[in-house]
């Protein structure tokens, strides 16, 4: 794993907590999951949460997917260590965390992400591969009063039951993102 700075985000009066870091990936590969979101049109067909171009739920063995994947399960596998959390004996908490699924989005003007949560996921999150320079919609958390403004590079990684949504999309270009689900193996 490459070094990487996560950053906790402590929300006041809550249990829950959101883990951003600065992620840099290969433009090779970044490029092909692009390549992969836009030519793989919308699976979903607006019928989840994401009122957005939407892939297939199972990317993460698909071309570029898979080495970001790795890097993803990397971070998320290193979380305990950040929280301090103990197994249920007191010792050292050793569970491992493996993906669930993987899927990129493709948000354009006037799209959006309804409010909902990815129980019972124990790690959930998104990578955002390209971000518009002008407004590309805030990734917002309504239970615990709190927003991030998506940047290119960014991975934001919450719980599974925190709910979430994006904000409309007011920018002319495309934002794409990645989101995952983690679960204890």
């Amino acid at each position: 794993m490459a070094h990487i700075e996560l950053n906790k985000h402590p929300i006041v009066g809550a249990s829950d907590s959101i883990f951003t870091a600065n992620l840099q990936i290969d433009s090779t590969i970044r490029d092909t999951i692009i390549r992969n979101i836009k030519d793989g049109g919308d699976k979903q067909n607006r019928t989840s949460n994401v009122q957005a171009l939407m892939t297939d739920w199972e990317m993460q063995k698909e071309p570029g997917f898979v080495a970001l994947e790795q890097e993803i399960t990397s971070i998320v596998n290193y979380l305990p260590n950040v929280l301090e959390i103990n197994s249920p004996d007191g010792g050292v908490f050793n569970y491992s965390m493996e993906i669930r699924d993987m899927w990129g989005i493709c948000y354009k003007k006037n799209d959006y992400t309804r409010v909902h949560d990815h129980w019972p996921a124990t790690w959930s999150g998104t990578f955002y591969l390209d971000i518009p320079t002008d407004y590309a919609g805030t990734l917002f958390f309504p239970e615990l009063e709190h927003n991030i403004e998506p940047v290119t590079g960014q991975l934001v990684i919450f719980s599974g039951t925190t709910k979430h949504g994006v904000k409309t999309i007011q920018s002319n270009g495309e934002r794409l993102a990645i989101s995952f689900n983690y679960n204890v193996k």
